[in-house]
Protein backbone atom coordinates (compact mmCIF):
# COMPACT_ATOMS: atom_id res chain seq x y z
CA UNK A 1 0.00 0.00 0.00
CA UNK A 2 1.40 3.33 -1.26
CA UNK A 3 0.69 6.09 1.28
CA UNK A 4 2.14 9.80 0.49
CA UNK A 5 2.82 11.85 3.82
CA UNK A 6 2.21 15.34 4.02
CA UNK A 7 4.27 16.99 6.22
CA UNK A 8 7.13 19.47 6.97
CA UNK A 9 9.10 18.32 9.75
CA UNK A 10 10.12 14.81 8.87
CA UNK A 11 12.03 14.25 12.01
CA UNK A 12 9.52 15.86 14.78
CA UNK A 13 8.14 14.12 17.68
CA UNK A 14 4.90 14.76 15.85
CA UNK A 15 6.49 12.49 12.86
CA UNK A 16 7.39 9.71 15.25
CA UNK A 17 4.41 9.60 17.52
CA UNK A 18 2.16 10.14 14.51
CA UNK A 19 3.69 9.89 10.94
CA UNK A 20 6.06 7.88 9.67
CA UNK A 21 6.45 6.61 13.12
CA UNK A 22 3.68 4.38 13.41
CA UNK A 23 2.73 3.72 9.94
CA UNK A 24 6.27 2.60 8.51
CA UNK A 25 6.13 -0.24 11.08
CA UNK A 26 2.65 -1.52 9.53
CA UNK A 27 3.45 -4.73 7.36
CA UNK A 28 3.20 -4.10 3.50
CA UNK A 29 2.92 -0.11 3.71
CA UNK A 30 5.34 1.96 1.41
CA UNK A 31 5.97 5.91 2.56
CA UNK A 32 6.32 8.66 0.19
CA UNK A 33 7.86 12.07 0.98
CA UNK A 34 7.67 14.02 -1.99
CA UNK A 35 9.31 17.54 -1.80
CA UNK A 36 6.27 18.58 -4.88
CA UNK A 37 3.15 16.65 -5.33
CA UNK A 38 1.58 16.76 -8.50
CA UNK A 39 -1.26 14.52 -10.25
CA UNK A 40 1.57 12.31 -11.24
CA UNK A 41 2.18 11.34 -7.69
CA UNK A 42 -1.23 11.54 -6.52
CA UNK A 43 -2.00 8.70 -9.20
CA UNK A 44 0.31 6.25 -7.30
CA UNK A 45 -0.91 6.07 -3.93
CA UNK A 46 -3.56 4.54 -2.16
CA UNK A 47 -4.42 7.54 -0.20
CA UNK A 48 -2.69 10.98 1.28
CA UNK A 49 -1.44 11.31 4.67
CA UNK A 50 -1.80 14.73 5.69
CA UNK A 51 -0.78 16.29 9.21
CA UNK A 52 -0.90 19.97 10.43
CA UNK A 53 -2.14 20.74 7.28
CA UNK A 54 -2.97 24.41 7.40
CA UNK A 55 -0.86 26.16 4.04
CA UNK A 56 -2.68 26.91 0.63
CA UNK A 57 -0.40 24.11 -0.59
CA UNK A 58 -1.65 21.53 1.70
CA UNK A 59 -4.70 22.47 0.63
CA UNK A 60 -3.95 22.72 -2.77
CA UNK A 61 -3.19 18.81 -2.68
CA UNK A 62 -5.81 17.99 -0.65
CA UNK A 63 -8.11 19.83 -3.74
CA UNK A 64 -6.16 17.93 -5.78
CA UNK A 65 -6.71 14.57 -4.03
CA UNK A 66 -10.21 14.65 -3.71
CA UNK A 67 -10.32 15.48 -7.62
CA UNK A 68 -8.76 12.28 -8.50
CA UNK A 69 -10.51 10.20 -6.04
CA UNK A 70 -7.33 9.37 -3.84
CA UNK A 71 -8.41 9.52 0.08
CA UNK A 72 -7.12 11.66 2.57
CA UNK A 73 -6.69 10.99 6.23
CA UNK A 74 -5.86 13.86 8.04
CA UNK A 75 -4.08 13.48 11.99
CA UNK A 76 -4.24 16.41 14.42
CA UNK A 77 -2.27 16.42 17.86
CA UNK A 78 -3.29 19.59 18.77
CA UNK A 79 -5.90 22.09 18.85
CA UNK A 80 -4.45 24.60 16.56
CA UNK A 81 -7.75 26.76 17.11
CA UNK A 82 -7.15 27.35 20.50
CA UNK A 83 -3.65 27.81 20.46
CA UNK A 84 -2.63 30.16 23.39
CA UNK A 85 -1.11 33.24 22.70
CA UNK A 86 2.76 32.20 24.89
CA UNK A 87 2.75 29.55 22.18
CA UNK A 88 5.21 30.52 19.18
CA UNK A 89 2.68 28.60 17.22
CA UNK A 90 0.31 31.39 18.06
CA UNK A 91 1.25 33.71 15.55
CA UNK A 92 0.85 31.46 12.83
CA UNK A 93 -2.20 29.54 13.98
CA UNK A 94 -3.75 32.87 14.94
CA UNK A 95 -4.24 34.19 11.34
CA UNK A 96 -8.26 34.10 10.26
CA UNK A 97 -6.66 32.84 6.61
CA UNK A 98 -4.55 29.84 8.27
CA UNK A 99 -7.89 28.92 10.48
CA UNK A 100 -9.74 28.86 7.40
CA UNK A 101 -7.35 26.53 5.53
CA UNK A 102 -7.25 24.68 7.96
CA UNK A 103 -10.84 24.18 8.71
CA UNK A 104 -11.61 23.60 5.11
CA UNK A 105 -8.45 20.83 5.13
CA UNK A 106 -10.40 19.46 7.97
CA UNK A 107 -13.77 19.24 6.15
CA UNK A 108 -12.43 17.32 3.24
CA UNK A 109 -10.80 14.53 5.04
CA UNK A 110 -12.30 11.34 4.30
CA UNK A 111 -11.04 10.59 8.00
CA UNK A 112 -9.65 12.72 11.02
CA UNK A 113 -7.63 11.08 13.57
CA UNK A 114 -6.71 12.47 17.06
CA UNK A 115 -4.92 11.81 19.89
CA UNK A 116 -7.88 11.91 22.58
CA UNK A 117 -11.13 12.59 23.28
CA UNK A 118 -11.05 16.34 23.97
CA UNK A 119 -9.55 16.93 21.43
CA UNK A 120 -12.44 14.83 18.75
CA UNK A 121 -15.00 16.93 20.45
CA UNK A 122 -13.41 20.15 19.61
CA UNK A 123 -13.05 19.21 15.93
CA UNK A 124 -16.36 17.60 15.33
CA UNK A 125 -18.04 20.30 14.14
CA UNK A 126 -15.59 20.33 10.90
CA UNK A 127 -16.03 16.40 10.13
CA UNK A 128 -17.61 13.84 12.02
CA UNK A 129 -15.28 10.57 10.85
CA UNK A 130 -13.37 11.22 13.71
CA UNK A 131 -11.12 8.49 15.72
CA UNK A 132 -9.22 8.74 18.62
CA UNK A 133 -5.67 6.92 18.18
CA UNK A 134 -3.47 7.63 21.40
CA UNK A 135 0.11 8.23 21.09
CA UNK A 136 2.16 4.80 22.57
CA UNK A 137 5.24 3.59 22.47
CA UNK A 138 6.93 2.27 20.44
CA UNK A 139 7.99 -1.07 21.30
CA UNK A 140 9.46 -1.59 17.68
CA UNK A 141 12.06 0.96 18.25
CA UNK A 142 12.88 0.19 22.26
CA UNK A 143 12.10 -2.56 24.70
CA UNK A 144 9.47 -2.38 26.94
CA UNK A 145 10.74 -2.87 30.44
CA UNK A 146 10.29 -2.16 33.89
CA UNK A 147 13.40 -0.93 35.18
CA UNK A 148 12.63 2.05 37.97
CA UNK A 149 15.07 5.00 38.36
CA UNK A 150 17.69 4.47 41.29
CA UNK A 151 18.74 8.08 41.33
CA UNK A 152 17.35 10.86 43.06
CA UNK A 153 16.72 12.91 40.55
CA UNK A 154 13.50 14.75 39.00
CA UNK A 155 13.24 15.33 35.62
CA UNK A 156 11.36 17.47 33.06
CA UNK A 157 11.31 17.79 29.16
CA UNK A 158 9.75 19.89 26.45
CA UNK A 159 9.92 22.98 23.79
CA UNK A 160 9.61 26.88 23.78
CA UNK A 161 5.95 25.89 23.64
CA UNK A 162 5.83 25.16 27.48
CA UNK A 163 7.69 27.83 28.55
CA UNK A 164 4.59 29.51 30.20
CA UNK A 165 3.50 26.53 31.62
CA UNK A 166 6.46 25.58 33.37
CA UNK A 167 6.97 29.76 34.24
CA UNK A 168 3.99 29.66 36.27
CA UNK A 169 4.62 27.02 38.46
CA UNK A 170 8.33 28.22 38.87
CA UNK A 171 8.22 29.69 41.82
CA UNK A 172 6.61 26.45 43.68
CA UNK A 173 9.71 24.42 42.09
CA UNK A 174 12.10 26.56 43.46
CA UNK A 175 10.68 26.67 46.87
CA UNK A 176 10.07 22.47 47.02
CA UNK A 177 14.12 22.60 45.21
CA UNK A 178 15.30 24.65 48.58
CA UNK A 179 13.42 22.10 51.03
CA UNK A 180 14.59 18.79 49.20
CA UNK A 181 17.79 17.27 48.78
CA UNK A 182 17.11 16.54 44.91
CA UNK A 183 18.91 16.67 41.81
CA UNK A 184 16.83 18.02 38.87
CA UNK A 185 16.97 17.65 34.81
CA UNK A 186 15.75 19.86 32.57
CA UNK A 187 15.65 18.78 29.48
CA UNK A 188 14.89 21.91 26.56
CA UNK A 189 15.72 24.95 24.67
CA UNK A 190 15.21 28.29 26.17
CA UNK A 191 15.25 27.72 29.27
CA UNK A 192 17.09 30.99 30.60
CA UNK A 193 14.48 31.79 33.01
CA UNK A 194 14.80 28.44 34.94
CA UNK A 195 18.06 28.84 35.15
CA UNK A 196 17.66 32.20 36.91
CA UNK A 197 15.42 30.34 39.65
CA UNK A 198 17.00 27.36 40.57
CA UNK A 199 19.82 26.42 42.35
CA UNK A 200 23.05 26.14 39.83
CA UNK A 201 24.53 22.95 42.49
CA UNK A 202 21.09 21.14 42.44
CA UNK A 203 20.20 21.34 38.64
CA UNK A 204 21.40 20.37 35.26
CA UNK A 205 20.11 21.68 31.63
CA UNK A 206 20.20 19.27 28.33
CA UNK A 207 19.00 21.18 25.22
CA UNK A 208 16.86 19.37 23.13
CA UNK A 209 17.62 16.20 21.17
CA UNK A 210 17.20 14.17 18.46
CA UNK A 211 14.50 11.20 18.99
CA UNK A 212 16.93 9.01 19.18
CA UNK A 213 19.67 10.29 21.66
CA UNK A 214 16.29 11.49 23.91
CA UNK A 215 15.19 8.19 24.33
CA UNK A 216 18.52 6.71 25.24
CA UNK A 217 19.56 9.61 27.20
CA UNK A 218 16.23 9.52 29.59
CA UNK A 219 16.75 5.62 30.14
CA UNK A 220 20.39 6.02 31.19
CA UNK A 221 19.08 9.31 33.53
CA UNK A 222 17.74 6.36 35.76
CA UNK A 223 15.16 9.21 37.44
CA UNK A 224 12.74 8.23 40.40
CA UNK A 225 10.47 11.32 39.75
CA UNK A 226 9.09 13.38 36.66
CA UNK A 227 6.98 16.47 36.31
CA UNK A 228 4.32 17.59 34.07
CA UNK A 229 3.61 21.10 34.64
CA UNK A 230 0.41 22.48 32.97
CA UNK A 231 -1.73 25.27 32.83
CA UNK A 232 -5.71 24.77 32.25
CA UNK A 233 -6.83 25.81 28.91
CA UNK A 234 -8.42 24.41 25.94
CA UNK A 235 -5.19 23.91 24.69
CA UNK A 236 -3.38 21.63 26.67
CA UNK A 237 -6.44 20.03 27.78
CA UNK A 238 -6.62 18.22 24.31
CA UNK A 239 -2.73 17.48 25.02
CA UNK A 240 -1.63 13.75 25.25
CA UNK A 241 -0.15 11.92 27.66
CA UNK A 242 3.26 11.40 26.38
CA UNK A 243 5.08 13.03 29.07
CA UNK A 244 3.71 10.18 31.55
CA UNK A 245 4.34 7.83 28.91
CA UNK A 246 8.34 8.39 28.57
CA UNK A 247 8.67 9.36 32.10
CA UNK A 248 7.30 5.05 32.81
CA UNK A 249 9.59 4.39 30.23
CA UNK A 250 12.59 6.24 31.81
CA UNK A 251 11.58 4.32 35.47
CA UNK A 252 10.16 7.00 37.01
CA UNK A 253 7.06 7.79 38.90
CA UNK A 254 5.25 11.04 37.28
CA UNK A 255 3.54 14.07 38.89
CA UNK A 256 0.22 15.09 36.49
CA UNK A 257 -2.67 17.42 35.95
CA UNK A 258 -5.97 16.30 36.86
CA UNK A 259 -6.79 16.54 33.65
CA UNK A 260 -9.43 14.18 31.51
CA UNK A 261 -6.19 13.01 29.29
CA UNK A 262 -4.09 12.35 32.65
CA UNK A 263 -6.27 10.08 34.78
CA UNK A 264 -4.16 6.63 34.34
CA UNK A 265 -2.68 3.96 37.24
CA UNK A 266 0.21 5.18 38.81
CA UNK A 267 0.21 8.81 38.41
CA UNK A 268 0.21 11.26 40.93
CA UNK A 269 -2.08 14.60 40.56
CA UNK A 270 -2.32 17.82 40.94
CA UNK A 271 -4.99 20.62 40.37
CA UNK A 272 -3.75 22.22 37.27
CA UNK A 273 -3.63 25.50 37.61
CA UNK A 274 -6.13 28.12 34.67
CA UNK A 275 -4.34 29.86 32.30
CA UNK A 276 -4.76 33.46 33.43
CA UNK A 277 -2.89 32.88 36.74
CA UNK A 278 -0.02 35.69 37.70
CA UNK A 279 1.45 33.88 40.53
CA UNK A 280 4.27 31.50 39.82
CA UNK A 281 3.18 29.60 43.13
CA UNK A 282 0.90 26.67 42.94
CA UNK A 283 -0.35 25.21 46.42
CA UNK A 284 -1.46 22.07 45.00
CA UNK A 285 1.68 21.73 42.62
CA UNK A 286 4.07 22.27 45.36
CA UNK A 287 2.26 20.47 47.98
CA UNK A 288 1.13 17.15 45.65
CA UNK A 289 5.23 17.44 43.97
CA UNK A 290 6.89 17.85 47.85
CA UNK A 291 4.60 14.91 48.63
CA UNK A 292 5.69 12.72 45.45
CA UNK A 293 9.51 13.19 46.26
CA UNK A 294 8.47 11.45 49.98
CA UNK A 295 7.10 8.43 48.49
CA UNK A 296 8.41 5.83 50.20
CA UNK A 297 10.47 3.08 47.52
CA UNK A 298 7.41 0.83 48.25
CA UNK A 299 4.71 3.02 47.28
CA UNK A 300 7.15 4.71 44.42
CA UNK A 301 7.70 1.32 43.08
CA UNK A 302 4.20 0.56 43.08
CA UNK A 303 3.25 3.60 41.44
CA UNK A 304 5.92 2.95 38.46
CA UNK A 305 4.93 -0.88 38.33
CA UNK A 306 0.99 0.15 37.79
CA UNK A 307 2.01 2.81 35.07
CA UNK A 308 4.31 0.57 33.13
CA UNK A 309 1.66 -2.38 33.23
CA UNK A 310 -1.16 -0.26 32.29
CA UNK A 311 0.88 0.66 29.07
CA UNK A 312 1.84 -2.45 28.31
CA UNK A 313 -1.41 -3.55 28.14
CA UNK A 314 -3.61 -0.27 26.17
CA UNK A 315 -0.60 2.21 24.68
CA UNK A 316 2.28 -0.03 23.06
CA UNK A 317 2.74 0.79 19.15
CA UNK A 318 2.18 -2.59 18.24
CA UNK A 319 -1.09 -2.91 19.73
CA UNK A 320 -2.57 0.56 18.93
CA UNK A 321 -0.96 0.07 15.21
CA UNK A 322 -4.32 -2.24 15.00
CA UNK A 323 -6.51 0.74 15.31
CA UNK A 324 -4.49 2.48 11.99
CA UNK A 325 -4.89 -1.19 10.15
CA UNK A 326 -8.38 -1.26 10.17
CA UNK A 327 -8.76 2.20 9.24
CA UNK A 328 -6.37 1.74 6.53
CA UNK A 329 -9.02 -1.28 5.36
CA UNK A 330 -11.74 1.23 5.73
CA UNK A 331 -10.65 4.16 3.95
CA UNK A 332 -9.23 1.90 0.96
CA UNK A 333 -12.40 -0.22 0.37
CA UNK A 334 -14.90 2.90 0.64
Amino acid sequence: MNILVLTRAPGSACEYYRGVGPFSKIKGVNLRLEPEVGWTVLSQVDFVLAERCHTQNDLDIIEMAKDFSVPVWMDIDDDFFNVPKYNPAAYTFGQKAVQERHAKCLAMADVVTVTCEHLKEQLSDFNKNIHVIPNAFNDYHWKWEFRPGTKPLLSWRGSATHRDDIRRYLGSMANVQEQKDFGWVFVGNDLWFVQERMSKRKTRFLDEMPTTHYWRAIKDFQTKYWHVPLLDNTFNRSKSNIGWIEATYAGAVCLCPDLPEWQAPGIVHYKAEPDGMTSDRSESYETALAAMLDMSDADRLKAVQDSYEYIGEHLLLSKVNQKRIELMETICAS
